[in-house]
């Protein structure tokens, strides 16, 4: 039988210690990159989260007729969102049984969150009825994404209005989508 000598067992024991180490460090080690791995997952959730939060929703409000020697119809928007609503513009189209006709256009630039603009609309000097005017309106975030809101306006004449979702999607570009329905109702 072979006999360690004192030096040889203290070999032996430096060298499972060591080894007894070095897989503690490796088990650590990975314990320890999956937690960073996990928290910077979540801090860029939470971002993508917070940007979210932070997108416009631009949406329509019953139009009104507003004086003058030659009434100029215009369209007040109102951005709903958190965000603030860049390069807003969209155009009107006056709904017939043969199709839609090109009405006019909407350029407002920018809107703040929370902000209503009374919006000109350019185009020619014709006035049809509110009822019977679909319109898509577009603009963008503050980290370039882009959304569309459509909407058609429904009523009695110009008595009553109605303006809900258009059939075609009333909103793409982001992670929520408007309810189709009704988005305001007024007497005008």
């Amino acid at each position: 039988m072979l006999a360690l000598s004192l030096a040889g067992w203290s070999f032996v024991v430096a060298a499972v210690s060591v080894a007894i180490a070095l897989a503690g460090f490796l088990v650590n080690f990975d314990a320890i990159r999956t937690e960073r791995d996990d928290r910077r997952q979540s801090i860029g959730d939470e971002w993508a989260r917070e940007w979210g939060r932070q997108r416009p929703l631009v949406y329509p409000r019953v139009p009104q007729k507003i004086g003058g020697t030659y009434p100029q119809r215009h369209l007040k928007l109102k951005n709903g969102g958190r965000g603030p609503a860049l390069d807003v513009e969209g155009e009107l189209r006056e709904r017939r049984n043969k199709g839609d006709f090109h009405w006019g256009q909407l350029s407002a630039g920018a809107i703040a969150a929370g902000d209503k603009e009374v919006v000109p609309i350019a185009g020619p000097p014709m006035s049809p009825k509110w009822s019977i005017v679909s319109g898509v309106i577009r603009y963008s975030d503050l980290v370039s994404g882009t959304y569309v809101t459509r909407f058609d306006l429904r009523g009695d004449g110009d008595e009553e209005l109605e303006i809900v979702d258009s059939p075609a999607g009333a909103h793409t570009g982001g992670p929520e989508q408007l309810e189709t329905g009704r988005i305001a109702r007024r007497a005008v």
